[in-house]
C-alpha cells in the first residue's frame, strides 16, 4: 500500500468514526471540545507527532483539561484503530499519518506540537 493510499484510508475512516481532522478534535461533548481547543490555544495542550494530544504545561492543566485531552485521545484512538484495520497497518502508523496529513497542516498559528525528537515547536 502506498503512503498516499494509507493517508486516504486513514482520513476516510476518521471521518466515518467522527474523529476530527484538519486540527479539530471531536471529544465526547461540546464542553470537552471547547475546553480542549481553549487549552490548545493557550499552549497548555499540544499535539504529538503520533496523532495524539498531550499536556504541555502540567501546572496549568486542570482536572477538566486532563479529562478533555483523555476524551480526545480516546476518540482518536478508536478512529485510528478503525483506519488501521481498513488499511492493514498499525494504530501507530495510522496516528502518525493523520498527524502529518491533517492535524499539523490544520493547526492554527501559535499552536504547539511535539516532533519525533521530543522537541516542542510553536507553529509559525
Amino acid at each position: 500500500m502506498t503512503f498516499r493510499t494509507l493517508l486516504t484510508a486513514v482520513a476516510s475512516a476518521m471521518l466515518i468514526a467522527g474523529v476530527g481532522v484538519a486540527g479539530h478534535a471531536y471529544a465526547q461533548s461540546q464542553a470537552e471540545r471547547s475546553l480542549f481547543q481553549s487549552a490548545r490555544t493557550q499552549g497548555i495542550v499540544g499535539e504529538l507527532h503520533t496523532g495524539f494530544a498531550a499536556i504541555r504545561n502540567e501546572s496549568a492543566a486542570t482536572a477538566d483539561i486532563r479529562a478533555a485531552v483523555q476524551a480526545v485521545n480516546d476518540a482518536r484512538r478508536q478512529g485510528y484503530a478503525a483506519s488501521a484495520r481498513e488499511a492493514g497497518t498499525s494504530v501507530d502508523v495510522a496516528g502518525a499519518a493523520m498527524f502529518e496529513s491533517r492535524i499539523l497542516p490544520g493547526l492554527p498559528s501559535g499552536a504547539w506540537y511535539r516532533t519525533a525528537s521530543g522537541q516542542w515547536v510553536q507553529k509559525p
